[in-house]
């Protein structure tokens, strides 16, 4: 496995504006072909995105895979579908989203719905999963209809992390159809199905923050100075005010809990509810999925035949699908083809 490189710059326009009219011609048909909710739920597979990626002749190996592939299906503006948001558009997201939901015709109450969905999504990969990833791209795509999957991706130092959701009701318990990466870490998992008893701990230890302040100031307090807990185990005073708020008004539950508290803070919690009540909130790496297939060079590591292989089996299904006039299939085969080894 190989970490994912964080590549700055922007897609050279001759480039993107091909992949703009490519991704026009092939969504355009794969919703004639499939509908709207069959390419929802081919963007929330992270083989068919990959896949994807490579036939527009984006570069495999580059963190821009995520942020330029849905910039062209944006750009594309495909019939019956809203693309919103990008890299670092955070801000304008719920407007975005407002004024796209009621150009598909979307009543208020499902713009609203897809106005949390975004948010929850956000919040489910800062504050549900602590993996040191910070999101800088979130897309979320949606039809007439109010389904919808978002595709948004974290940076940690020069590495990418990219995480696909779709159409959940919750966002508590692993709300992720995906998280692609080529490395796997240390994390604090409070949305993993096994910690759903530590859940409810951390909910009603946000009520109860100031009795434990000590453990965050490191000073003894009145009513908690019973529990004694180690140097090690204290916390940083940003987090503790993260909280503080939670002892006037404590959260009904844990999305709630998501919805307000600061990763630290959340953090922070999960490791009070294992000091206090032993019970450890869980370390998986929901990771599954790898970006990459290699270069022909060795670089940034030798092709994966097995995961090449079965992308291109992918991407030949999606050509055949479509009615891409020969040249197009053609080209589109020839930027895979070209980098695969010779046997």
């Amino acid at each position: 496995m190989v970490d994912l490189p964080l590549h700055s710059g922007r897609a050279p326009p001759w480039l993107f504006s091909r992949m703009v009219r490519l991704s026009r011609a092939l969504g355009g048909l794969l919703l004639e072909e499939f509908g709207a909710r069959d390419f929802l739920e081919r963007l929330s597979d992270p083989w068919w995105f990959q896949a994807l990626s490579c036939v527009l002749g984006f570069d495999w190996h580059s963190s821009g895979t995520t942020t330029v592939t849905m910039g062209a299906l944006k750009e594309a503006g495909l019939p019956g579908l809203a693309v919103v948001g990008g890299k670092g558009q955070f801000r304008q997201l719920p407007g975005e989203i407002e004024q796209r939901g009621e150009e598909l015709g979307l009543s208020s109450r499902k713009i609203e719905r897809l106005k949390r969905a975004s948010r929850m999504s956000a919040r489910a990969d800062t504050v549900g999963l602590i993996d040191g990833f910070s999101l800088y791209h979130h897309a979320m795509v949606f039809d007439g209809r109010g389904r919808w999957t978002v595709v948004q991706q974290g940076m940690k130092g020069s590495w990418a992390r990219r995480y696909h959701l779709s159409m959940v009701e919750r966002f508590d318990e692993e709300p992720n159809r995906a998280v692609v990466c080529d490395t796997r870490g240390e994390v604090i998992n409070t949305v993993a199905r096994e910690s759903r008893e530590e859940r409810a701990l951390m909910v009603e230890l946000a009520g109860e923050v100031r009795r434990y302040g000590h453990a965050f100031t490191g000073q003894a307090t009145l009513s908690g100075e019973y529990i004694r807990f180690p140097r090690s185990h204290w916390f940083s005073t940003r987090a503790y005010r993260s909280l503080l708020s939670f002892s006037e008004d404590p959260p009904e539950g844990f999305e709630q809990l998501m919805e307000r508290a600061s990763p630290s803070g959340m953090r922070a919690l999960a490791l009070l509810a294992e000091l206090i009540y032993r019970r450890k909130v869980s370390r998986r790496d929901p990771v599954r999925y790898s970006f990459a297939h290699g270069g022909k060079d060795g670089v940034p590591h030798p092709v994966d035949r097995e995961q090449y292989d079965r992308s291109i089996r992918v991407l030949e299904e999606i050509l055949e699908a479509s009615e891409l006039e020969r040249k197009e299939k053609l080209g589109a085969m020839k930027r895979l083809s070209r980098w695969l080894p010779k046997a």
